[in-house]
């Protein structure tokens, strides 16, 4: 799978909420066999939007049967995301409306970052699902308001997470390197939070081909 699925080998709930997402996951691997780059990520549309609007949330049997049933038939991912749009209508539309109302999935955030080849800001490594941790760039104490927005959240390994706990980027920016903190220095906080969800936007429309 892409990038050995991301890196996504965690049973944590926010990556994973639902078992028969592998059940599905499985029988697609075993019947399609090899599979071309386009139904990789076609694929791992179809896993992100299935977690993100909750596929096997209620009535999963029932579901699980049906997706089942459609990759026995021999269809591919496209049929499989054409029954989300079915019950969810747009499903691109939907999840940048809820960027921009802040909103956001731990598993969607996971997956926009690591296959932009993001790294974490203190090991510069990779994304890792087994070490994995939510950072508010902005601590909360510093704030109001909008802690929680998608655009004040990343992902950073549990070490860093805890290297910089409630540390005001203003504090520890200046002991990275000048490159690291031209990235990463934005001084308004309305303007970066705005930004940022737009990255995010675009990072949608990008990852989900269908």
């Amino acid at each position: 799978m892409e990038q050995d699925w991301l890196g996504i080998y965690s049973p944590d709930y926010d990556l994973l909420p639902y078992d028969n997402l592998l059940v599905t996951l499985s029988y697609y691997l075993g019947k399609k066999k090899k599979l071309l780059s386009t139904a990789r990520n076609g694929l791992l549309s179809w896993y992100v939007l299935a977690a993100y609007f909750g596929r096997y949330s209620t009535s999963s049997e029932a579901r699980l049967n049906e997706d089942l049933s459609i990759i026995t038939e021999g269809k591919g991912y496209e049929e499989l995301i054409n029954k989300l749009v079915k019950r969810e209508g747009n499903l691109k539309a939907s999840i940048k409306e809820d960027i921009s109302n802040g909103d956001y999935s731990k598993l969607l955030l996971y997956v926009l970052l690591r296959r932009n080849q993001s790294r974490d800001l203190i090991s510069d490594g990779l994304l890792d699902s087994r070490d994995v941790s939510l950072h508010h760039i902005f601590p909360s104490g510093l704030l109001t308001e909008n802690e929680d927005d998608i655009g004040n959240l990343t992902l950073t390994t549990l070490g860093t997470n805890n290297h910089l706990r409630a540390t005001k980027p203003i504090d520890y920016l200046p002991g990275l390197s000048p490159d690291t903190r031209k990235q990463h220095l934005i001084n308004k906080y309305d303007e970066f939070l705005e930004k940022r969800r737009e990255l995010l936007r675009q990072a949608v429309e990008d990852l989900l081909v269908f």
